[in-house]
């Protein structure tokens, strides 16, 4: 059972291309969700507080430390090389072991690395185990998508594996143009397959690229979720967020005409989507900040677990061994401990709430990093706009809610 909460949270009022635009989550129809007239009452929501330790394990499993490419926006790039090793040094029968231990029922793994798709052979090794031994798990993977070919296609659609990539399209400034032809020719072959691929891209304002051309370009090729944010630990100055600021306002008249020239290909991009299914859906929102250190862990190549796949070998941040077991470090943690966010209107709206990415930018990882902050506000003040538009046109914007209502789990925080 949820310990939820009710919450009373002053009118929520954000600017997007000089508009104020003020959110009415507890309007009736959808057409006065977001207004651009101040809201009189206090905006009431339903927070769900109960602890992410309450969820299913999620282990991120690094299947090795090495990469084909070194894009600077990783945070792979903060470890230290002495702990790199080109394999888990432990053997899968080691984790079968350490999850009979944990005594845990179900729970999820993710492949991750480096690039995991360098060492298949392993991750092919890792899922026999687990089947030989009757163990209830699902799989993920996170790839470069460089890499991809029959035998990983064969190895994916066999086990259900969930692909996850990381992707920028075009003319990415830190993969480089000689990736094009394999990564496109990757994505086609995942639609083709019907893994349904998810895409991930970090939009840098330095990119040569307009948002609308890398979004568009991994889209076009089949794939139908993306998600795009800003490099791990980036300091936004002035002229970095004004750019932003134009590529967002461009990708959101984008968006608008798409939807109302009846193209709905382009709806699942987040965070944009995220917002918007929880406007208009009504649903509670998660006292919780997110589940490192908690349902989520990770097992890094040596053996030793971290909070998650950002803490992996930060030794300071160490939990545990997969030769004996491991601490939920932040079990007792939540946004009300952010130094930050705590005291912020939009703190149950944001999903830009990481550990990680404080600790990337303060070394702590309870000192928010506002450098984030005003981007992501952004992102919830081009989510209001496009809804603001939207429900203008009646027709077109119900075919965009049943298409969202269909498919809510495809919406879901990517």
């Amino acid at each position: 059972m949820g310990q939820l909460e009710t919450i009373y949270l002053p009118p929520i009022k954000l600017n997007f291309n000089n508009e104020d635009y003020y959110l009415n989550l507890n309007a009736e129809k959808d057409d006065n969700l977001v207004l651009k007239y101040p809201v009189q009452s206090s905006e009431i929501i339903t927070v769900d507080n109960t602890p992410d330790v309450d969820q299913p394990p999620f282990f991120v499993v690094y299947v090795t430390d090495y990469c084909n490419m070194a894009c600077s926006y990783c945070f792979n790039s903060f470890s230290p090389e002495s702990t790199m090793h080109p394999e888990p040094i432990y053997k899968p029968s080691d984790f079968v072991e350490f999850i009979r231990r944990m005594k845990v029922e179900y729970f999820r793994v993710r492949f991750f690395g480096g690039e995991p798709l360098l060492n298949l052979p392993w991750m092919q090794r890792f899922v026999a185990e687990l089947k030989e031994e009757n163990l209830k798990c699902d799989y993920e993977v996170f790839t470069n998508a460089s890499l991809i070919d029959e035998r990983f296609i064969s190895f994916a659609k066999e086990n259900r594996v969930k692909v996850f990539t990381s992707i920028n399209g075009g003319n990415d400034e830190y993969k480089g143009k000689k990736y094009i032809n394999e990564i496109d020719e990757a994505i086609r072959k995942l639609c083709d397959a019907k893994l349904n691929p998810y895409g991930r891209m970090v939009f840098s304002a330095k990119s040569e690229a307009s948002l609308v051309e890398l979004v568009k370009h991994p889209i076009d090729l089949g794939m139908k979720i993306l998600s795009f944010t800003l490099p791990w630990g980036l300091s936004c100055d002035r002229e970095d967020l004004f750019r932003i600021q134009q590529e967002i306002k461009e990708f959101s008249d984008f968006y608008i005409s798409q939807v109302l020239s009846g193209n709905f290909r382009y709806i699942g991009v987040h965070p944009i989507i995220g917002y918007i299914t929880k406007w208009i859906l009504r649903e509670k929102y998660y006292g919780d900040q997110c589940g490192a250190g908690k349902s989520v862990a990770c097992i890094s190549t040596s053996g030793d677990i971290f909070p998650c796949h950002c803490f992996n070998n930060r030794e300071r941040y160490k939990c545990g061994s997969i030769y004996s077991t491991y601490e939920q470090l932040f079990e007792n943690v939540s946004t009300k401990d952010l130094s930050v966010c705590k005291t912020c209107n939009l703190r149950f709206l944001c999903k830009s709430r990481c550990f990680a990415d404080n600790y990337f930018k303060w070394q702590d990882h309870l000192s928010t990093n506002t450098d984030k902050c005003p981007s992501e506000e952004l992102m919830l003040a081009a989510s209001a706009y496009i809804l603001f538009e939207l429900v203008k046109h009646p027709s077109e914007y119900h075919v965009f809610k049943k298409i969202i209502q269909l498919q809510r789990n495809r919406y879901d925080n990517n």
